[in-house]
């Protein structure tokens, strides 16, 4: 394969990289999130704090990246919420895993 296109696949498993310990850095926050939800008794899904967090992206990624920054947010957000789920031991319809 053409030497341009493996250099440039270095550069995006480098990329993947950041990316990933970027969700890890996230995911423990969220840990810390779900307990200071469970403390106070509030639902994981806020879906104000949802859209605040999509028009922040379409914003940051400009005009050309939007709806992939956003499409992007709301993916991670929905690994976020269901993490944040599990650690609570509770099923999606807010009932208690087994």
């Amino acid at each position: 394969m053409n030497n341009t296109i493996n250099s440039l696949r270095e550069q995006i498993d480098l990329i993947d990289d950041e990316m990933t310990s970027l969700l890890v850095r996230r995911l423990n926050v969220c840990a810390e999130i779900a307990e200071e939800k469970r403390l106070s008794g509030v639902p994981v899904e806020n879906l104000s704090r949802e859209r605040e967090v999509l028009a922040r992206a379409a914003s940051r990624a400009g005009e050309q990246f939007a709806a992939y920054a956003q499409q992007f947010f709301s993916c991670v957000m929905d690994i976020s919420k269901r993490f944040q789920t599990n650690l609570l031991g509770k099923s999606d319809t807010g009932e208690k895993m087994q």
